[in-house]
């Protein structure tokens, strides 16, 4: 199964995508190690916190985020990434973006497959979307979308979601109450189009989640505000 998973990543091929270059795997299909491009840049944490770029740089490095995940969406079966956040989003030295870092990827067939064979939470707490806390439920396409708007959330603006929570314990309890990203409130004021949208994407019942497909078109169709940046306060 491990190796059936890495062939599907290695023919993978989009410009948003990491490509993997090669791989090995031990003879106990227990360990895997994925050869890439390196990207001068670094992962997208990195890159806002360097050199705190224009909104416009921003809002494109979204839109290649949000491109290669329907490139991996797309796919027949789906792939879901599953641990959607700005350390697994990779800069190259043209200023675009990839996703990367695989290790949490399943494609969504009829039985769980995948690198996430064993029990328990797996993936960054802050961007979990609430059903993940649940016994039992299995993470999905809509589960990453959640992930996304965190992303977006944090690629445009700086700011993490859950800011104010310090902690796993913190996150988790904010989601089981039904709390969400607040950040939007006065960060994204004067892009109202994008504060609606992720707030769809937060949407509490997975199947209300648009698709990356969605969100990529209402991405294309926010118009630059770099002459108001200096007011969306990060």
């Amino acid at each position: 199964r491990l190796a059936r998973e890495l062939k599907v990543w290695a023919r993978l091929q989009h410009p948003h995508v990491l490509p993997v270059l090669g791989y090995y795997l031990d003879n106990y299909y227990r360990t895997a190690v994925l050869i890439s491009e390196y990207q001068l840049r670094g992962d997208l944490k990195e890159y806002l916190e360097q050199e705190d770029p224009s909104w416009d740089i921003r809002l494109q490095l979204i839109r290649d985020a949000t491109d290669g995940l329907i490139y991996l969406h797309s796919q027949d079966p789906p792939i879901r990434h599953g641990d959607l956040k700005p350390g697994n989003v990779l800069i190259g030295v043209e200023r675009r973006a990839m996703l990367a870092d695989f290790g949490l990827s399943q494609t969504l067939e009829a039985e769980p497959t995948g690198l996430t064979t064993s029990s328990g939470l797996k993936g960054t707490v802050r961007y979990f979307s609430p059903e993940l806390l649940e016994q039992g439920v299995r993470p999905d396409l809509s589960s990453d979308m959640w992930a996304w708007a965190c992303l977006a959330l944090e690629g445009l603006t700086g700011r993490a979601p859950y800011a104010t929570r310090t902690g796993d314990a913190a996150v988790i309890l904010a989601l089981a109450s039904g709390e969400l990203p607040s950040e939007t409130e006065s960060l994204l004021i004067h892009v109202p189009d994008l504060k609606l949208l992720l707030s769809k994407c937060w949407s509490s019942a997975p199947s209300e989640r648009p698709s990356a497909v969605y969100c990529l078109g209402i991405l294309n169709s926010t118009s630059s505000v770099s002459h108001t940046s200096d007011k969306i306060e990060r």
